[in-house]
């Protein structure tokens, strides 16, 4: 089954873009509070499920602390979406579109079309993903600027590393990006080509296939997201292959799965409010511009 230009590919760079960014902030809104107890879950043994790690974290903390990091959470994500969505659709019309300009990517190729996509938005989004996860996984303190300033993280970070401690834990993300995108854009493809096989899906339809792609995704590639977590935030530097090395030791291959509901839970709103917005920009810029 193949994809026609109006049912998922943007039409140009600078809808591309838009739409990109319009989704990264309903995304990183409604994925918020389940990515921080991921987070808090990978780096510390205290908690026994991912239920008792919000519960303590609101009852000792605050119900705003489950957006600790929202600021570079929302760069992160708008950088990684406007990148992946832009790139995605110079791929595509590049590669695929012909001269009617129909797009028709089969579900592989455009799952490749994904994967390649996410190697450059992982790319982009490294500094933001480290500024956010330190942030996260310190205990808010009102006394210390560090456990909730992101400026202040940022230079400790310069500081002690330099340039490179803002590549912490980057052959990780990529690890991790690169798959997750070959699976959400390929499961993306064939769910909404099941829910909409005329290729005229609503933005409902939309926000359906993308929550269940992005529950998929993170299925998949969560044990990388947890090596990914320990290298930004360890103390010193670390390579990956100590840091699976220590978690293996320690926890076993549970140790690599901690927070794991979280991050499921987390994929379906998440991924379906990003398609949600994704969808709803793209027709505001159609009624607009077209």
């Amino acid at each position: 089954r193949t994809l026609g230009k109006s049912q998922l590919f943007p039409v140009s760079m600078d809808r591309d873009f838009i739409s990109g960014a319009v989704g990264a902030f309903f995304g990183t809104l409604a994925g918020q509070p389940f990515d921080t107890v991921k987070a808090r879950m990978q780096i510390s043994r205290e908690y026994c499920s991912v239920a008792e790690c919000a519960i303590k974290t609101v009852r000792y903390e605050g119900v705003r602390v489950l957006f600790k990091g929202f600021s570079p959470a929302l760069t992160s994500a708008v950088v990684e979406n406007t990148v992946l969505w832009t790139v995605h659709g110079v791929i595509v019309r590049k590669c695929f579109e012909n001269q009617s300009g129909e797009n028709k990517p089969s579900v592989l190729q455009q799952a490749t079309v994904g994967a390649l996509s996410g190697f450059f938005s992982g790319t982009a989004i490294g500094p933001a993903e480290i500024i956010k996860v330190r942030l996260q996984t310190r205990h808010s303190d009102p006394s210390n600027p560090l456990t909730r300033n992101p400026i202040f993280v940022i230079s400790e970070l310069w500081r002690m590393e330099g340039y490179k401690g803002f590549t912490r834990g980057l052959v990780a993300l990529w690890m991790r990006d690169v798959p997750f995108y070959f699976v959400f854009f390929g499961t993306y493809d064939l769910t909404l080509g099941i829910i909409a096989p005329d290729g005229s899906a609503n933005p409902i339809q939309h926000a359906i296939c993308g929550s269940l792609s992005g529950a998929a995704s993170w299925s998949v590639v969560f044990p990388m997201d947890v090596l990914k977590t320990k290298a930004q935030v360890s103390e010193a530097p670390i390579t990956l292959t100590s840091a699976f090395s220590e978690t293996y030791r320690v926890q076993g291959v549970k140790g690599f799965y901690r927070g794991w509901i979280s991050a499921v839970l987390r994929g379906a709103p998440a991924n379906g409010s990003l398609l949600l917005g994704i969808s709803l920009s793209n027709k505001i810029y159609d009624f607009v511009f077209t």
